[in-house]
């Protein structure tokens, strides 16, 4: 059950991500989003590590409130 926490909090971690970055990259044009490969690998990385931290949090409340 523990994988299914992990796997919940990668998806909200996911969602809560993009959510963020919708309102912060508001004013970008789709052009310069498209065109722009430094802000690929600058907000997509931290998608990534937004959705890990939400996952590890996942499972450690997890195992300090389930188990």
């Amino acid at each position: 059950m523990e994988w299914v926490a992990g796997i919940i909090g990668l998806v909200g971690g996911f969602v809560i991500a993009v959510n963020l970055l919708k309102s912060i990259l508001a004013d970008v044009s789709k052009e310069e989003l498209l065109r722009n490969k430094s802000l690929h690998w600058k907000y997509g990385t931290l998608v990534w590590v937004f959705a890990i931290a939400c996952s590890a949090a996942s499972v450690y409340t997890y195992r300090e409130f389930f188990q």
